[in-house]
């Protein structure tokens, strides 16, 4: 799953002529971090995720991930 967003990430970095990027930091968000209350009365993360594989999407996409990208531009 990282693996997926590191190439994606790696892809954009790429496609604007960035310097050098790093994910210090990235976590699968859990069901109770993303669940239904009072306030947010639409869709949750457990109506996205495929219910025989959380680790997709009911699309079959990876699962979604939090991460904190650090990205740095290549002076010219």
């Amino acid at each position: 799953m990282v693996g997926f967003f590191r190439i994606t990430i790696q892809s954009m970095c790429c496609r604007h002529a960035s310097g050098s990027w790093e994910i210090p930091w990235a976590k699968t968000p859990s069901t109770d971090d993303q669940r239904k209350t009072d306030w947010i009365d639409t869709e949750s993360l457990t109506d996205v995720l495929d219910p025989d594989d959380p680790q997709k999407t009911v699309e079959g996409y990876p699962a979604p991930v939090r991460a904190i990208i650090v990205a740095t531009t290549r002076h010219r």
